[in-house]
């Protein structure tokens, strides 16, 4: 009786360890945009892309972020001036 159920406790912690799954929730847009109005007309688009590659968490690492921050000043016709 007693070995049937270390037996089953066993079991049952193996099976828990195999059955986890790390999930990770990423979008696959990794840009934000944004677009300030001039009063002229013209505008400028602000557009911040997240360079971060996927790692592994772990208590005994660190996680470097990179991003890039690119603006581009339009006319009222979308040209880039």
């Amino acid at each position: 009786m007693k070995k049937s159920i270390v037996l089953t406790l066993i079991f049952a912690l193996i099976s828990c360890t195999l059955l986890c799954i790390t999930v990770s929730a990423k979008t696959t847009d990794n840009t934000e945009r944004t677009i300030e109005y001039l009063d002229n007309g013209d505008y400028i688009e602000t557009i911040i892309t997240d360079d971060t590659l996927d790692s592994d968490i772990s208590l005994y690492t660190t996680n470097t972020i990179t991003k890039t921050k690119t603006k581009y000043y339009k006319n009222s016709s979308g040209t880039v001036l």
